[in-house]
């Protein structure tokens, strides 16, 4: 039986600046070499000082950076050379909790368009209703007030009754 996910050899480099020709004088090795695999029901927390690569490696899982090199599997079928098609039904699968979440919620949406980006994205067939209902359960399953729903993000990240917790969840959901 294949790993949920199993990542081999991770390398991803990154140009420094380019000469006056527009060529690489040089490169980052952000990750070099970063092998992992987790089992289904299992957490993988990624660990480390500053700037040791940890998103790199999160966003490299996620495609959201091309791989200088390495593999990605996802339920045993490699991800890291599908096409940005190809890869649309993986990403369902896929999430990071970023460090700090008030940094990846847009403070001009309201909690409930933060909630509804994703499932308008990979369930565009449900109805407006469906779409407030999942939203409604969402907030429930993090503890949020149903009040939430009408907050900016910005207003609501500073609310006393979100704690950080709450909104480490709520990009996630």
């Amino acid at each position: 039986m294949s790993h949920l996910l199993e990542v081999k050899d991770l390398k991803k480099h990154f140009p420094l600046k380019r000469s006056w020709l527009g060529q690489a004088t040089g490169k980052v090795h952000a990750v070099d070499g970063v092998s992992f695999h987790v089992e289904r029901g299992e957490t993988l927390s990624l660990v480390g000082e500053s700037g040791c690569g940890k998103s790199t490696v999160g966003r490299s899982v996620l495609r959201l950076f091309d791989l200088t090199a390495g593999e990605v599997r996802l339920d045993g079928q490699r991800i890291d050379n599908l096409s940005a098609r190809q890869l649309r039904p993986m990403r369902q699968k896929l999430q990071v909790v970023f460090q700090d979440p008030f940094a990846s919620l847009n403070p001009r949406m309201t909690v409930a368009q933060v909630l509804a980006e994703p499932i308008e994205n990979f369930e565009p067939h449900l109805s407006e209703q469906a779409q407030r209902a999942r939203v409604e359960r969402l907030l429930d399953l993090v503890r949020l007030p149903r009040a939430a729903i009408l907050m900016s993000s910005r207003a609501a990240s500073a609310s006393a009754s979100a704690s950080r917790a709450h909104w480490l969840r709520i990009p996630s959901s």
